[in-house]
């Protein structure tokens, strides 16, 4: 699993920036190395040669050696071996009459070279379901068992189904046995070592514990199991925490440099030296690479296995543990809980940049106490739990944080649409009052203005403008095209009869009236003259009686020039002039209206606006049927009923 791969790198980072306790190791290594290989000769070597570097180790007294090579074949260089493969394979009889009886066997050499207490031979678990070799009659560890009540039942070690042990000469003579496999993770990264192994029914212990067990003379190996699985493992006063398979965590920071190593060919050779070695724990083993016995680990991707079993004595020496006690996941959970509290707390009160600079703060605290307690007191508290838990939960509640500012903001920003649409139709109603005629003027020309809009939206000159967000704008922004008339004095204003060219100059100031009042609120109000509501409201009463051909008014200016809000204006407003009833005119029919528009396109009329006009006049006609003035519809249903 990804996480689990996660939470793997991250115990790594942190376990090897833990530094030891001390320097020195009381654990050395003899190393069949590339070079002993070179001028000693290819593996497997006869055991004779063996046998005289076990014996160098031994006249050096260290405390124990650990020997990491399984011997399971009798040695085919033996003379003995090599007189019956001659005559069975060749015919041919050889006679070592002159070579001593002792000598005719390298595997009886080798058997007398570890016939002493402080060798332990190595010894191989099978794992794999196959039909695997028994244990045989080799020497056995006491271990004992520490039940607490309700323990598992059987003890949950790693199980092994057979036992890849020397051969019988040399298993006679030996007095220790501990087992050289290693465990890998999920990800094929050894990061612990088994220190009891369950073998058809018997516990063994593992040649790492076993060598320290010799080089400090303890004879039991205590192991203390409880309902969760293996506590601890204990041998004389030292107790190896562990998971709860019985395996202990490897600490590997720095330790590849304080394990002594000797090459093999060094401690052969005539006069070196042996005092490095004296009452120390030293593993006889191999790092050349074509042995092939390597392993990856969290420092290396190749780590031979002697090197494994030296890590894990020194770490039982110096009694540098490493551990996560069943109790973590509790302290987890209850360390997540508090600092979740204190998140949600937090973002309920606070800002996001707060409350994220707190969880950040939260997120130091997590490592920050995860590696002073490894540091402190071996003990590993993964803060991957809580730091992912405070980062999904953070963005967690910002995003409903924000879902619900996103929905108090839509509903704030109803509210301002309905209090924006409160006061247009305060504005429109204040021109309503001034002039009678109005009626349902201003409802048809938004509509109509609505509808060229929409038609106009698929035009390449009109689609960035006209969105659908900016035609509802200017839809709401048309009946404020007249707003400045509430400015035209009465006798001009309500005057029936035509107006005189003065009057009509007077009147047509109500678009400039009309612009300065909408310009006036807008500054009252404090809005941005770029996003205002009113932006629209502005370019329609100022602009509506301005013509394509520039001899309109205020301004006087044409084409593009014109906003394109009042282009679509100036259609609608003449359109319903002409088909409304007035006192100084009769309504026109529309097909008549219809060709006055044409007549003005490309002079009084932008000619696309005109052709959108064009393209829905059906629904210009239904607008101004429905919404008619009611002394039009007045006559126009006396007219039927006449008709009938």
């Amino acid at each position: 699993m990804p996480l689990v791969r996660v939470e793997n790198v991250v115990y790594d980072l942190m376990a090897q920036s833990r530094p030891m306790r001390q320097e020195t190791s009381q654990v050395a290594i003899i190393d069949v190395d590339e070079r002993a290989l070179e001028l000693l000769g290819q593996w497997p070597w006869p055991r004779y040669l063996v046998a005289r570097l076990v014996t160098a180790m031994r006249d050096a007294r260290p405390g124990s050696i650990g020997i990491d090579f399984l011997f399971p074949e009798p040695d085919r260089v033996s003379l003995d071996q090599l007189r019956d493969a001659y005559q069975r394979d060749l015919g041919i009889s050889l006679h070592f009459d002159e070579v001593p009886p002792d000598y005719r066997d390298n595997d009886l050499l080798l058997a007398e070279a570890v016939a002493s207490p402080e060798v332990v031979m190595g010894a191989w678990g099978v794992f794999e379901r196959v039909r695997a070799p028994g244990v045989g009659g080799l020497p056995q560890t006491e271990i004992i068992i520490q039940r607490e009540p309700n323990a598992l039942e059987p003890v949950p070690v790693p199980h092994a189904h057979g036992l890849i042990s020397p051969v019988e000469a040399i298993a006679r003579n030996t007095k220790t046995v501990g087992l050289v496999n290693s465990l890998a993770d999920t990800d094929g990264t050894v990061r612990r070592m088994p220190l009891v192994v369950e073998v058809g029914g018997r516990l063994w212990p593992s040649l790492s514990l076993a060598a320290v067990m010799r080089a400090l003379g303890y004879s039991q190996v205590h192991m203390k199991v409880n309902a969760a699985g293996v506590e601890s493992v204990r041998i004389g006063d030292i107790t190896i925490p562990t998971d709860r398979h019985g395996c202990m965590l490897l600490s590997f920071a720095g330790r590849d440099s304080a394990i002594g190593r000797i090459s093999a060919a060094d401690l052969l050779r005539a006069g070196s030296t042996t005092s490095d070695l004296r009452g120390k724990i030293v593993f006889l083993g191999s790092s050349a690479a074509a042995l092939g016995d390597s392993h990856a680990t969290p420092v290396d991707p190749a780590l031979p296995g002697v090197q494994l079993h030296a890590v894990a004595a020194d770490t039982i020496v110096r009694r540098d543990f490493v551990h996560a006690p069943p109790w973590t996941p509790g302290a987890q959970a209850g360390a997540v809980l508090l600092a979740g509290i204190g998140l949600a707390l937090a973002l309920s009160r606070l800002s996001v940049t707060v409350s994220a600079v707190l969880c950040g703060a939260g997120l130091l605290s997590f490592w920050w106490g995860a590696g002073w307690f490894l540091q402190a007191h071996g003990l590993y508290l993964s803060p991957l739990p809580g730091s992912l838990t405070l980062i999904v939960q953070f963005l967690a509640l910002t995003l409903v944080r924000w879902r619900m500012e996103e929905r108090l903001g839509a509903q704030r920003a109803e509210e301002l649409v309905v209090a924006q649409d409160c006061a247009i139709v305060g504005l429109v109603s204040v021109a309503e009052t001034r002039d009678p005629e109005t009626g349902r003027h201003i409802i048809r020309t938004q509509q109509y203005v609505k509808t060229l809009a929409e038609q106009l939206s698929t035009h390449s000159r009109f689609r960035r403008e006209l969105t659908p967000e900016n035609i509802e704008t200017i839809f709401k922004s048309a009946p404020l095209h007249d707003i400045g008339k509430v400015g035209v004095p009465d006798e001009i204003l309500l005057k029936p009869q035509k107006l005189t060219d003065a009057e009509f100059d007077v009147m047509k100031g109500h678009t400039t009236l009309g612009h300065a009042t909408l310009c006036r609120a807008e500054e009252t109000a404090g809005l941005d003259q770029r996003h205002s509501f009113l932006h629209y409201a502005q370019e329609i009463a100022f602009g509506h009686h301005e013509k394509w051909d520039g001899s309109g008014y205020p301004q006087g200016i044409a084409g593009e020039k014109i906003p394109i809000s009042a282009r679509l204006m100036a259609v609608a407003d003449v359109y319903d002039a002409l088909r409304c009833k007035r006192p100084y005119k009769s309504p026109m029919p529309h097909e008549r209206a219809a060709a006055i528009i044409i007549e003005g396109k490309g002079t009084h009329f932008d000619p696309d606006v005109v052709d959108a006009f064009l393209e829905c006049q059906d629904t210009f006609q239904s607008i101004a049927a429905s919404l008619a003035d009611a002394d039009e519809r007045g006559s126009e249903d006396h007219k039927a009923a006449s008709q009938v």
